[in-house]
């Protein structure tokens, strides 16, 4: 009889674990989707928190300006382009590339908004990427690029967010980034003292969080004095004629 008892408890113990186990299976599978599917994630560009993702997953937080309204009406006819938002305290921005002539594809030319605030930056990414060698970089894709921001902030930030830039090294020190160090510059600000480089911390996929530094132009080594071929302002307006 006892024999018979212990047999018992132990069949109900097996099945016990058996619905606890299935249990643990379904609660898991129903949340995994949800984890790994997620439309929407954060970088962090410059000391900036950005909620980053499609233009659909982002929602009423996605706010269109008049120069993010730019640029999806001048890519309205672009096929396979990346397109991605951004959004912060900040203010929003957009981002758009694909690595194919837009010739035929842009909708918008000339004109576009005013107010020294927002910008819009169209360009394609540059020939030589690397001039002076320091980053091994012999060849690489070149992107047709627009992106645009609602501030100053932002526009230089989501300049971060899309291919290019020139990789050169820096002939002076700023706060986490010493002299003597392999960067790339990813946007350029003019001002009555010079050109001020923006430089990012390089990532091999986008969005990405990113550290950044601006150094005057006269300490970026880059072997041009001046504004950069395929480098985008960090303000303003300027579109390229595809």
């Amino acid at each position: 009889m006892q024999a018979q008892r212990g047999s018992i408890r132990l069949r109900l113990l097996i099945t016990w674990a058996l619905a606890l186990g299935l249990a643990a299976f379904c609660l898991a599978a129903a949340q995994s989707p949800q984890s790994q599917a997620s439309p929407v994630s954060v970088v962090n560009i410059g000391g900036h928190r950005y909620l980053t993702g499609d233009l659909e997953a982002l929602g009423s937080r996605f706010v269109k300006t008049t120069s993010i309204r730019f640029v999806l009406a001048a890519i309205s006819r672009c096929q396979g382009v990346q397109l991605r938002g951004f959004v912060s305290t900040s203010g929003v921005g957009i981002t758009a590339y694909l690595p194919t002539s837009l010739a035929g594809c842009i909708g918008t030319s000339g004109g576009g908004p005013g107010g020294a605030g927002p910008c819009v930056q169209g360009f394609k990414t540059p020939r030589y990427p690397d001039p002076t060698g320091v980053a091994g970089v012999t060849t690489q894709i070149r992107y047709y690029v627009m992106f645009a921001g609602s501030g100053s902030t932002v526009c230089r930030d989501v300049s971060t967010q899309v291919p290019g830039g020139v990789w050169a090294r820096t002939g002076a020190s700023v706060p986490g980034l010493p002299a003597g160090s392999v960067a790339l510059v990813k946007c350029q600000l003019p001002t009555s003292k010079g050109i001020y480089d923006y430089l990012a911390s390089y990532t091999s996929g986008l969005p990405a969080s990113k550290s950044t530094y601006w150094l005057h132009d006269y300490y970026f080594k880059t072997g041009v004095t001046g504004r950069l071929a395929g480098v985008p302002a960090c303000s303003g307006f300027n579109v390229f004629s595809p």
